[in-house]
């Protein structure tokens, strides 16, 4: 029997033929017991790029990651120095952790940028603002 859980801004816990599976983010692993000891530097080398990495375990073991890069819109580097140079400050948003968003953020020219911020807390990050 499988069965999906889906673990909100953290990851998914999937259970199939008696094993359990995990795919998420280092919150969620440290929630459930999954060592990372000694990969660090892999994930934070991932993320320094601009990579989200998800992280593979089975039944607590970790077994990889997934990165997963996204891709810039065409013109955003445009838009952001145009905002900037009518006075606007830019901030950058994001449920992506504080490394990843950096990095992307260095390549858009953004300086302040909020992230590790879970969806149904950005509208009152908005609101102060």
């Amino acid at each position: 029997m499988k069965r999906r859980v889906t673990i909100a801004s953290h990851g998914v816990k999937v259970s199939f033929d008696g094993k359990e599976m995990l795919i998420g983010n280092m919150r969620l692993m440290k929630e459930k017991g999954v060592s990372i000891e000694g990969k660090e530097g892999v994930i934070s080398g991932l993320e320094e790029k601009g990579n989200t990495v998800m992280i593979v375990a089975e039944d607590n073991k970790l077994k990889g990651f997934i990165a997963v890069a996204d891709t810039l819109k065409e013109h955003a580097e445009d838009v952001v120095k145009d905002l900037k140079a009518e006075g606007i400050q830019v901030v950058m948003l994001t449920g992506d952790n504080e490394r990843t968003a950096r990095a992307i953020g260095a390549k858009l020219g953004i300086e302040r940028i909020i992230a590790n911020v879970l969806p149904g807390d950005k509208a009152k990050v908005i609101k102060e603002l």
